[in-house]
């Protein structure tokens, strides 16, 4: 069977011939990681990263390397990391939405920014993986353009200025969902981060207002096209996973599962979503313990894999985290050897 089709039986919990897997490289995956890149970004100039006069003086004090992402200044130190946003675009104020939304939000709403051929001919390429591509972040373009303080005072204060900029989100992604759509991908992946160690970081009642009706929007457009939603969130976001179930999140990436009781994530997602995720990066793989790291793996078999329900995978850069390969290399063995 090809991967394509494991994970897609994986997700529609079809009882496919062995969970799905997404390790790195050399390792078996069977997922391929493509998107659509802009051809029209504003501010070229900054986008590599660089000791730039223009950006530095609006970050006083900065030393580090900064560029230039939908109008926010990201900075890092010692070349390394995809760094941190340090100032965003409407940092200053809301008066300034309208100019954003037209400068940075719609321009990836328009077909004609993106070269939708070559996309296409990637995934005819990759046609026996399970293609997947980023999609407009309902989240972190909220984070980066207020700065996260910002952003949590405005669920608060500002709300209704702040449902505005995520609707604006949400408008993106359908439209880029149409765009995928034409391309033949078989899923996407947003990328916004929710939890903390314990709990969510806004309340759960916040987040329904401004957030649980665009994903929802931006989730039916893409069954419409049989295109399914895979959502990534660091931290423990237990008290919103039903709404997630609720509103067709078809797997949930998490890198922390053992943030979690498994009895009751596997309650709250069995049969309805699929966990796609490594043993936790943060409490049982820095430990480099065999015994521990393959029990775990073994756990998270027993709890999620229910004729599908579960991913297994690598965090992608291990490295960055002071994990060795060989350590999740002691995970993947228990994963692969069959059950």
């Amino acid at each position: 069977m090809k991967s394509k089709e494991i994970i897609k039986r994986v997700l529609e919990f079809d009882s496919p011939p062995r969970m799905g897997y997404n390790f790195n490289y050399p390792n078996p995956s069977d997922m391929a990681f493509g998107g659509l890149t802009n051809t029209n970004i504003p501010d070229k100039e900054y986008q590599a990263w660089g000791h730039y006069p223009k950006l530095l003086e609006k970050v006083p004090g900065f030393k580090g390397e900064v560029c230039l992402r939908d109008g926010n200044i990201f900075g890092r130190l010692g070349g390394v990391t995809n760094g941190e946003c340090i100032r965003g675009a409407l940092e200053d104020g809301w008066e300034y939405l309208d100019n954003y939304v037209d400068a940075y939000l719609a321009p990836y709403r328009l077909p004609e920014n993106y070269e939708l051929g070559k996309l296409q001919k990637w995934a005819e390429t990759n046609c026996d993986m399970f293609t997947v591509s980023g999609i407009m972040s309902l989240q972190a373009i909220a984070r980066d353009a207020r700065t996260i303080g910002n952003m949590l005072a405005d669920t608060v204060l500002e709300s209704q200025n702040l449902k505005r900029l995520v609707n604006e989100c949400a408008k993106t992604a359908v439209a880029q969902a149409d765009m995928l759509s034409s391309c033949k991908i078989d899923s996407v992946v947003i990328y916004d981060d929710w939890g903390l160690q314990n709990s969510l970081y806004i309340s759960p009642k916040s987040w329904r207002e401004i957030w649980r009706e665009p994903y929802a929007r931006v989730i039916e457009r893409l069954h419409s096209h049989k295109i399914k939603f895979l959502l990534h969130s660091c931290g423990l976001v237990r008290d919103i996973i039903d709404d997630f179930v609720e509103i067709g999140v078809d797997a949930f990436q998490f890198d922390q599962p053992a943030l979690y009781d498994f009895d009751d994530l596997s309650k709250k997602i069995g049969g309805k979503a699929t966990l796609w995720a490594p043993v936790d990066i943060q409490k049982v793989l820095p430990t480099g313990d065999k015994n521990k790291i393959q029990s775990e793996a073994a756990r998270m078999i027993q709890k999620f894999y229910k004729g599908g329900g579960l991913i297994a995978k690598d965090y992608p850069s291990l490295g960055d985290i002071d994990i060795k390969d060989e350590w999740a290399g002691y995970a993947r063995d228990i994963f692969m050897k069959g059950f």
